[in-house]
């Protein structure tokens, strides 16, 4: 993804039934002429009105638009996030999002969709939106056609959207610097602690590019709601806890006698994890 615009047009961006052109480019992210099975009652959508995002269970769920019938949205659930995909039956219009379950609503939502461009496939991009649902209802994963697979397609939009919530970011950040000081685990860190405050901040400059949301369960800090470190690598980490406690070295390397230093880098490393969740 080499284009990345933000439109303020609200009248444009992530409704769900607004018709989005797909990009034209020798390269389709996703497949075209995605549809619902229409026969053998099928559409026939559960009782009650709009989505309660917040009864849902983690896992994939799909929806029909009772206003139109024609917008289908297909949703992965993972703890109060949902990462989602959308499309219009019968035609190439499709996008994606992601945002925080609240109700009938997904808050905080950033959007891409396809544009047209003559060179190369692009997306446009759109954050801080808030979604309705009250006109959506729920049908079975059953009725999705067969030569949809919604699981990649959704990985796709998981890639497009990739960049982690500041509660994600600060989730990881916290499980490292309990790891290496499990004493302060739950306390925050005071003012007057800098040296400590300079420590989790190191940390969190080290992982943050490396946060992605992943579709595995394993190891999380709760808060996390689904985001994972990628490519993890613990001398990273300790690097950077390291260099925060001597930014007299400049980052240079240890030295060979160093090796009160040395020592100190390898209890560091020691007290964190070898690997932690990363993408299938």
């Amino acid at each position: 993804m080499n284009t990345r615009t933000i439109t303020q047009l609200s009248l444009i961006v992530l409704s769900l039934t607004t018709a989005i052109a797909p990009a034209h480019s020798s390269r389709q992210t996703f497949p075209t002429q995605a549809m619902v099975a229409q026969s053998g009652g099928y559409l026939l959508a559960q009782s009650g009105g709009g989505v309660n995002l917040d009864a849902l269970p983690t896992g994939f769920h799909f929806f029909r638009d009772i206003s139109d019938d024609q917008n289908y949205l297909i949703l992965e659930k993972r703890g109060n996030l949902v990462v989602g995909y959308g499309y219009k039956y019968q035609t190439d219009l499709s996008y994606c999002y992601r945002g925080t379950a609240k109700g009938n609503f997904i808050t905080d939502a950033a959007s891409a969709k396809p544009i047209v461009t003559s060179l190369r496939e692009a997306w446009e991009f759109a954050e801080n939106r808030n979604i309705n649902l009250n006109n959506y209802q729920k049908i079975s994963l059953e009725n999705i056609q067969s030569n949809i697979d919604f699981q990649q397609r959704l990985y796709e939009c998981r890639r497009l959207l990739a960049e982690a919530p500041t509660s994600a970011v600060n989730a990881w950040t916290d499980f490292f610097f309990y790891r290496l000081y499990p004493q302060m685990q739950g306390e925050k860190l005071q003012p007057s602690q800098t040296q400590l405050q300079q420590e989790w901040v190191a940390i969190r400059r080290a992982i943050a590019d490396k946060i992605r949301w992943t579709p595995r369960d394993c190891e999380q800090p709760p808060e996390s709601n689904g985001y994972d470190v990628v490519n993890y690598n613990p001398n990273e980490v300790a690097d950077a806890v390291f260099y925060a406690r001597h930014p007299e070295l400049n980052g240079r390397k240890i030295r060979p006698g160093e090796t009160n230093l040395a020592r100190e880098w390898s209890g560091i490393q020691r007290r964190l994890p070898e690997f932690v969740c990363d993408n299938p």
